[in-house]
């Protein structure tokens, strides 16, 4: 019995030394690895194109730890751009080298701004190359600008030393509020490739700079229009809402009505949804949109209205509901007029809709689409309710009325 036990004993020793040689010759060392401080992390991306067609990329660094600057208790990342040209957008990452000892590596990057050149010749290199690039992830934000991509990288501002997390939380917070699309590059890739080539991006610029101060700051606001991938145009803010709101794309924001003799009143958008209901009549298409929408009431003007106690008269309510419909009809018919007018362009992304809805009849009308977009009739139907008046159930002037 002793014997066996020591046999065993020995068995478990050899075992567990076959078992640690077979993992240390399994384990192998990182021949590609680098410190992080010996790395340039690209925090956004700019392409522009110039006169010969060579592309012009522009990337702001967030360089490694040696870069901490100190300002008094604070420790802050150091930024810079660089710019090389090359022949393709890769060959011009490569060039950089020329001027830029870290290796590049992304993943790290907040969005990728397109320079109007560039947009209006192409967006099928960038769109290609971000898609292409393993290193760059399929759900960053595309953003064209009406001058140079250059230009809105080197840009610091005073809110944050990062300015590429400055534009990306502008980017975050229009996803809510509408007033410019977020598209991504592979959302931007199926568009081109869907059966309505017509995307929409948003655009940034430089926000006019107060006379007094040397300030800048960067304005996200409107949309870029593309067919397949050359943009036609723009759309303003409100247009670029009034899309929005078909697309049930607005979850926050404001509102403000100015209903018969009460002044202004400001309301606060809690919530909105949309529903598209297409049909096909003697192969024209015919659209229904029904938008619902919810808010309170966030501030009254006490300058010109009658005095509002909703306790009292909790029809007046209704009232401003309907002058809310009216607003948001308003940014709505807007929108359909540029698409429809000024655009020549669905997107609204209607005839994808088509397909999948009415598959057969689609086909007799695909080739045409673009013509027969601008005179489809579109109604549009607007349910919308005030839920809350605030903490006060009337105005402030009419706790005066006896």
């Amino acid at each position: 019995m002793i014997n066996f036990k020591n046999s065993l004993k020995k068995l478990n020793i050899i075992l567990l030394v076959i078992s640690l040689v077979i993992s240390s010759c399994c384990i192998t060392s990182c021949t590609d690895k680098n410190e992080i401080e010996t790395l340039a992390f690209p925090v956004a991306l700019g392409v522009d194109l110039d006169k010969d067609n060579n592309f012009i990329v522009s990337i702001q660094i967030l360089k490694g730890m040696n870069s901490l600057k100190t300002q008094g208790t604070k420790q802050i990342l150091k930024t810079d751009v660089y710019m090389c040209s090359g022949s393709t957008i890769y060959n011009a990452l490569n060039n950089l080298s020329k001027k830029l000892s870290m290796p590049i590596k992304f993943s790290n990057e907040k969005f990728i701004v397109v320079g109007q050149n560039l947009a209006e010749f192409s967006v099928k290199p960038i769109i290609d190359f971000s898609l292409r690039f393993s290193e760059i992830r399929p759900t960053t934000p595309i953003l064209v600008t009406h001058g140079k991509a250059e230009d809105i990288l080197k840009t610091q501002v005073t809110e944050n030393p990062i300015s590429a997390y400055a534009i990306n939380y502008l980017i975050t917070r229009q996803k809510y509020l509408g007033f410019s699309p977020t598209t991504t590059n592979l959302e931007f890739e199926n568009s081109m490739n869907s059966h309505n080539p017509i995307s929409t991006c948003g655009v940034i610029d430089m926000a006019t700079r107060n006379e007094n101060t040397s300030t800048s700051s960067f304005l996200v606001a409107g949309s870029a229009v593309f067919r397949k991938d050359k943009l036609i145009g723009y759309m303003n803010t409100d247009e670029t809402r009034g899309m929005q709101w078909i697309k049930s794309k607005i979850k926050s924001g404001n509102i403000v009505i100015y209903p018969h003799d009460k002044g202004k009143i400001s309301l606060d958008i809690i919530k909105s949804s949309s529903k598209l209901k297409p049909s096909i009549d003697n192969n024209k298409a015919n659209f229904e949109v029904y938008i619902k929408a919810q808010s309170n009431i966030s501030e009254i003007s006490s300058s010109t209205y009658k005095y509002m106690d909703f306790n009292r008269d909790p029809i007046i309510l209704d009232e401003l509901s309907e002058e809310q419909n009216k607003a948001i009809h308003s940014e709505v018919s807007a929108a359909i007029n540029a698409a429809q007018n000024r655009l020549s362009a669905d997107i609204f992304d209607f005839g994808n809709l088509l397909y999948r809805e009415y598959p057969h009849q689609w086909e007799n009308i695909k080739n045409n689409w673009d013509k027969l977009f601008p005179n489809i009739n579109i109604k549009v139907n607007i349910s919308s309710k005030i839920n809350q008046t605030g903490t006060i159930s009337k105005s402030i002037d009419a706790g005066k009325v006896k």
